[in-house]
């Protein structure tokens, strides 16, 4: 029996910044400069709540905006750290299943089962990420955040029932801009290199290119140590390989393409990747108390360890699993013996085409999604060594949405969407739950290895009608129904 806890870093990155940004007002002092400088900053909050651009001020939802400014300020660099400042939003960076989880206003759903999607989906660009598991990837180069809160069927589907976190990222301007942006934090031994070039290509193609890497220690000491003569085979516990943890390096980049041939059309392709590793899924939980003999971590398989405390110091021991335990394994366990480590990736394409006619507006936007994510680790929490886990997921997503509003000079006004998505998810979990011999037929230790594939099909239209009944007063209503199949 253990209790745990899990905590996370809120140290900022103390960053530099060499910039090549053409000036976009004339400067000026006093009070007048600060009135036009707080009017610029409010018209930049803007929120596609009801999927259309109107002012986060006068939408009937409850939303909160972070800006560009306050993301580079404050070094916001991934959906942990952006949580720190949006009240009543909780991401917690899961181990098992579908990993991290959102929770809104204290809903959400729990991340140990990778079975379920959760009640709080990520929008990235207007294409929604229903798994928990994109959390773990950074966000770089976001134009801004908002997260509404409540329910969001009619608008952005099923998978929203506490609310969503949608993020923009930023789009090619008519004038050139590049920027390298680099930093380093102690305590951690963070680096973080961060560049953008961004501009017109031709008279009707922009481009831009974001990219950014980070590589970090960790804020988390690892006390564990060898420990011999103990295990129940004649296993050598062979310590920790990271004596800080997570010890992660974070890849990212974007490349952004935006054709505007006339003024009623516009094209806007963004292809993204992003690779995340650390040194174990576990690194950020430690015991908080302890129920074995004297008070000390209590013993695993006949194992026993004295050297975590048991204390919420950010001091932990976390060993890797011996190597022995490893023969018979998959390639991906041989590889790298008993070490602990944590492997995700994703790709993205998002292809959006809009029209605006005089009486509509009509948007389609086709996406492609996968994240593969997988690790290998200690799943006791200790420096015992003893209880090893593997998981893997592959999770590919193809999406289509059509949506048309109208502009009618009336007071009365529609919109009307049709969405598809299909996805394919691949689930393996693995794991050592007795210390019994290897099995004679497979040479293997592990106790068992379960596989899943979840094929899906969804399939929703949705409508909304509109009617401004004054200047101040707007009465709104819609519906949106939705087909999915699983398999």
């Amino acid at each position: 029996m253990m209790k745990l806890c899990g905590f996370f870093s809120g140290s900022v990155v103390v960053a530099s910044v060499l910039a090549l940004v053409p000036p976009s007002y004339a400067q000026q002092s006093g009070a007048a400069s600060e009135v036009q400088r707080a009017s610029r900053v409010i018209d930049e909050i803007t929120t596609t709540a009801r999927r259309r651009t109107e002012s986060l001020q006068s939408v009937p939802v409850s939303a909160y905006g972070v800006s560009k400014e306050d993301l580079e300020k404050n070094s916001l660099t991934d959906l942990e750290k952006i949580a720190t400042s949006v009240p009543n939003l909780n991401i917690s960076r899961g181990t098992s299943g579908s990993g991290p989880t959102l929770h809104i206003r204290g809903v959400g759903t729990d991340g140990g089962s990778a079975g379920f999607d959760p009640a709080v989906s990520i929008v990235i660009d207007g294409v929604s990420y229903a798994r928990g598991r994109w959390v773990q990837q950074g966000y770089l180069d976001l134009q801004q955040v908002e997260v509404l809160k409540g329910p969001q069927a009619l608008y952005f589907g099923k998978n929203n029932s506490a609310g969503l976190v949608s993020m923009t990222t930023a789009d090619p301007g008519e004038q050139f801009e590049a920027y390298i942006r680099a930093g380093y934090e102690m305590e951690e031994n963070e680096r973080l290199l961060e560049g953008v070039i961004s501009g017109p290509i031709s008279e009707t193609l922009g481009g831009r290119i974001a990219l950014r890497y980070m590589n970090s220690d960790g804020y988390v000491k690892n006390d564990a140590r060898p420990i011999i003569g103990e295990d129940p085979l004649g296993f050598v516990i062979p310590g920790a390989e990271s004596s800080k943890l997570p010890n992660e390096a974070d890849y990212n980049g974007r490349l952004t393409l935006l054709w505007s041939p006339s003024e009623v059309f516009q094209a806007k392709l963004k292809l993204a990747a992003s690779r995340n590793t650390d040194s174990s899924r576990y690194s950020t939980l430690q015991q908080t108390e302890c129920f074995g003999p004297n008070g000390n971590p209590q013993p695993i398989f006949g194992v026993n360890s004295s050297a975590d405390d048991c204390k919420l110091n950010f001091r932990q021991a976390l060993a890797d699993l011996p190597d022995e335990m490893m023969a018979g394994e998959p390639d991906y366990f041989i590889k790298d013996g008993g070490q602990q480590w944590s492997k995700y990736k994703s790709r993205t394409a998002t292809l959006q085409l809009d029209y605006f006619a005089e009486q509509f507006d009509f948007t389609s936007i086709s996406a492609y999604t996968r994240y593969d994510n997988a690790y290998m680790g200690n799943s006791e929490f200790t420096a015992q060594g003893q209880v090893g886990v593997y998981e893997n997921q592959d999770f590919e997503t193809i999406s289509q949405e059509f949506r048309a509003i109208t502009k009618f000079a009336g007071p009365v006004n529609f919109l009307v969407g049709l969405y598809y998505q299909e996805t394919d998810f691949f689930f393996r979990n693995s794991a050592r739950i007795a210390p019994v011999p290897a099995d004679p037929a497979t040479g293997r230790f592990w106790s068992y290895e379960k596989d899943s594939n979840t094929d899906g099909d969804t399939k929703s239209v949705f409508a909304e009608m509109t009617w401004d009944l004054s200047d101040t007063l707007e009465l709104a209503g819609g519906a949106r129904y939705t087909e999915e199949k699983k398999d």
